[in-house]
């Protein structure tokens, strides 16, 4: 046996895990799917799991938000409703008026039992609340469904066939349904007999499979401008050019708004514009419970108005959590055959 001072120097202790071990096989995603009570999938939800599999190439699995275990945040408002585990957000969104320990208080808590490792969030105002909360987060922003057109590229898809596509939030819909009409009470949706072959009303709900998925961007973009009450509805067409606006209430026409003003307009917006830049927000204003005395000259504010960003993502790539299958620069990200095959909303 050799005398202590003969020994070799010890081998370094191996670093800690890196983030693309830590789900060798599956990525574990916390995301807002179908249920029992409510069995449909709600668009910008489900779109977290299939960018996650496609950046990842592997298939991905369901966490419950009350889960004690090691996972990924992606795409939705839903850090609020984290209540359990440690969490890698990437991209995701808060509402800070949400707290489970204490709701009288109407502002965020981060709850006992959850750490964070913050890769980057929505925007600024999710930053915000979370700094306030004490959470380390670096200033890194966007929402993961920029990226949808790498995975569905729009070669994919017919030409358009629909002057506008008018897409509502799912809290105007007549009841939770796929098939659902807006409510009647919110009678901006109703489109003349004249119009109807022109105009594309869109419900963002589907049903909890892939190939309802990618229909559901197919009717997005079977038309030629946006307006969008609903957060990914103007997410999703902006990613892939098609003009769009903010289909904003109250308020009657067009405005260019503060973006941090999250009172003038939505916090998913407000925390998304300021994400990629935008400082000034393009907003088509309207009554909800009047219908639209001109359809054709909202069309022209939206050719007119709309705003191109020219923000690329490639920081949120940068930040993914995990191995990365992609490069950011491929023309295209393919759909992985395990994800294909076990796609669970």
């Amino acid at each position: 046996m050799l005398a202590t001072d003969d020994m070799p120097e010890p081998a370094p202790a191996p670093p800690p895990p890196a983030h693309e071990e830590i789900w060798p096989d599956a990525v574990r995603l916390s995301w807002a799917r179908a249920s029992d009570e409510v069995p449909f999938a709600n668009l910008g939800d489900a779109l977290s799991a299939l960018v996650v599999g496609a950046i990842s190439g592997r298939a991905v699995r369901h966490a419950n938000f009350d889960a004690d275990i090691e996972r990924m945040v992606g795409i939705g408002t839903i850090v609020q409703d984290q209540l359990a585990g440690r969490l890698h957000l990437w991209g995701s969104g808060i509402d800070g008026r949400v707290n489970h320990l204490d709701p009288s208080t109407g502002r965020y808590a981060v709850p006992p039992g959850v750490a964070f490792d913050v890769h980057a969030v929505r925007g600024p105002l999710t930053a915000s609340i979370l700094r306030r909360a004490g959470v380390h987060v670096p200033p890194v922003y966007g929402d993961p469904a920029w990226f949808l057109p790498k995975l569905l590229p729009r070669r994919l898809f017919p030409d358009p066939t629909h002057a506008l596509g008018v897409i509502t939030h799912i809290s105007e819909l007549e009841a939770l349904d796929a098939a659902s009409p807006p409510g009647a009470n919110f009678r901006r949706y109703a489109v003349p007999e004249a119009l109807r072959g022109a105009i594309r009303v869109i419900n963002t709900l589907i049903e909890p499979t892939l190939e309802a998925l990618i229909a559901k961007v197919g009717e997005i973009l079977s038309c030629r401008r946006i307006l969008s009450s609903s957060f990914h509805g103007l997410v999703i067409p902006l990613a892939y050019g098609v003009p769009a606006l903010t289909f904003g209430f109250p308020g009657d026409g067009f405005k260019t708004v503060d973006a941090a003003d999250a009172e003038l307009i939505d916090h998913r917006f407000s925390d998304f514009f300021q994400g990629i830049g935008i400082r000034k927000a393009p907003v088509l204003f309207s009554r909800r419970d009047e219908p639209v005395a001109d359809w054709r000259e909202l069309m022209a504010i939206v050719d007119r108005e709309h705003v191109q960003p020219g923000w690329t993502g490639r920081d949120l790539f940068d930040a993914f959590p995990a191995r990365k299958a992609v490069a950011f620069d491929d023309a295209s990200w393919p759909v992985p055959s395990a994800f294909r095959n076990d796609f669970l909303f």
